[in-house]
């Protein structure tokens, strides 16, 4: 996120549902939220995704842990469509350091 923000525009259609996971290892994170396109209504909540260590509550810096896993469209939660939305997010970093974020869509026909 070299400006602090990315965005994304993912399309459904009719027959499908979109389901959104979110993995890292940012120790200083970011907010994530999906609006409808182009009324800009949330359809999730804002979510902020900062990499925990583990389950256990390791030390995030740790780099044999597993990355943190955030399902932004919660369990069983998926997007149907048809819809245009906005995946958006918004680092909590400064402007010296740079944070990975992957997020994963997965479309399911219905």
């Amino acid at each position: 996120m070299s400006d602090h923000t990315n965005k994304k525009i993912w399309i459904i259609a009719e027959n499908e549902e979109l389901d959104l996971h979110v993995y890292t290892r940012a120790v200083k994170g970011a907010t994530f939220t999906v609006t409808e396109l182009p009324s800009r209504k949330a359809l999730i909540e804002e979510t902020t995704v900062i990499h925990t260590g583990g389950a256990d509550g390791g030390d995030p810096l740790d780099k044999t842990l597993p990355p943190t896993t955030v399902h932004l469209t919660g369990e069983g939660g998926r997007i149907r469509g048809p819809m245009k939305m906005r995946v958006k997010g918004q680092s909590k970093g400064g402007v010296f350091g740079t944070e990975v974020f992957l997020v994963v869509g997965t479309v399911f026909t219905v």
